[in-house]
């Protein structure tokens, strides 16, 4: 049935549009990521929490409308968050500013409404945002513009992200295998050391504890495990290792009920709402080679290239001659999707190409059923 109405909104989008730019705009917007939709009063400071782990607190006294006039009543919140190359994708958040390549750690986009009348700050107010940790990388924070053409291109702040530091709570579960033919001792004993530690990172914590097995983060604490055996045998008594097996197995479901849940990072303030993204530049230092797109069509309306080893995705151009021509680092990985309609038609081409040395490489869309266009946001 889902598949079903996609087709016939599909269909009405391909016979509705005045052109193949804008029914192609339309369409894409159909895989688009939704946003997640959160209501509170205007009466009370909110904390609210997103489905990849976004933290935002929000004093609806630093809210106005255009007009600036006061905000009262029940608030809209809606979230999208995009951590992912398919998410980045279905959103159409390029990752250039200012044509230099970004790696994304994460691309948000936070809006206030109100009876669908939207909502800014007032000047020098902010809200407060602890954004997901995706990366271990040195990141900055971005504010998105989408140019008035739907393209975004991301403006450098001066914002580091730093990393959150934490309660915590170490655990050390040991399991003492006393084997003596003697006493007839042949079962393990338990014991387990709990230890409240001073606040600290998630990479503080491993480099002080390196055998730490998992982790888990609730309530804004760390609680770290570590599993250690000891073997106290009889010298006559030969272990065979089925004995550890129960034990292992039982460490297993520890581990597997403390998977490590997403990290954020340290608390920011955000004086602007909108898109906003955690980034840090391209390597400058990459060799590049000159990649040239030959496609079989005098133009092709959206040309994506997704790089298959980080967090990019970019929209490709025709430059000023009409030519489809980027450089791109040398040795890489990348994906190239491109659409087009032509007579109430979607036609689609998905392509990896690798980037060893300069070289043409070429196009052909063909015509796709509406029900494929989802598989070409999918990440093989």
């Amino acid at each position: 049935m889902k598949n079903l109405l996609l087709c016939l909104f599909i269909l009405c989008i391909l016979s509705c549009s005045s052109n193949s730019k804008n029914k192609l705009d339309v369409l894409l917007e159909t895989v688009d990521i939704p946003d997640q939709e959160f209501k509170f009063s205007s009466d009370t400071v909110q904390t609210l929490v997103g489905e990849k782990g976004t933290i935002i607190t929000i004093d609806p006294k630093d809210l106005q409308f255009e007009n600036r006039e006061e905000v009262k009543g029940e608030i809209t919140l809606l979230l999208k968050e995009l951590t992912t190359k398919e998410e980045l994708l279905r959103a159409n958040a390029q990752t250039i500013s200012d044509d230099k390549w970004l790696i994304s750690g994460g691309a948000y986009n936070i809006r206030l409404y109100v009876e669908e009348k939207e909502l800014q700050l007032k000047k020098d107010a902010f809200i407060e945002v602890e954004f997901p940790k995706i990366m271990d990388d040195d990141m900055q924070l971005f504010y998105g513009d989408s140019k008035g053409n739907g393209n975004m291109n991301w403006n450098k702040t001066a914002t580091r992200f730093k990393d959150k530091k934490y309660q915590t709570i170490f655990f050390q579960d040991s399991s003492f295998i006393m084997f003596n033919n003697i006493l007839k001792i042949d079962e393990p004993a338990y014991v387990t050391l709990k230890k409240k530690l001073n606040r600290r990172s998630v990479k503080e914590l491993q480099e002080a504890y390196p055998r730490v097995d998992s982790l888990s983060i609730k309530m804004d604490t760390i609680y770290a495990y570590e599993y250690c055996i000891y073997r106290f045998l009889d010298e006559t008594y030969e272990l065979d290792i089925k004995d550890l097996d129960s034990i292992k197995k039982e460490w297993e479901g520890i581990k597997k009920r403390n998977k490590r849940i997403d990290e954020v990072y340290q608390k920011i303030n955000l004086f602007k709402l909108g898109w906003v993204n955690v980034d840090k530049f391209y390597p400058e230092t990459i060799e590049k080679v000159l990649i040239r797109l030959d496609i079989d069509r005098e133009k092709i309306p959206e040309v994506f290239v997704i790089d298959q080893e980080n967090n990019t995705i970019l929209n490709w151009f025709q430059n000023k001659n009409e030519q489809y021509v980027m450089e791109f680092p040398k040795g890489g990985k990348f994906k190239i999707i491109a659409f087009d309609i032509k007579d109430e038609n979607v036609l689609a081409v998905k392509k990896t190409i690798k980037t060893n040395q300069s070289k043409r490489i070429s196009l052909l869309l063909k015509r796709i059923k509406e029900n494929q266009l989802e598989s070409y946001f999918k990440e093989d």
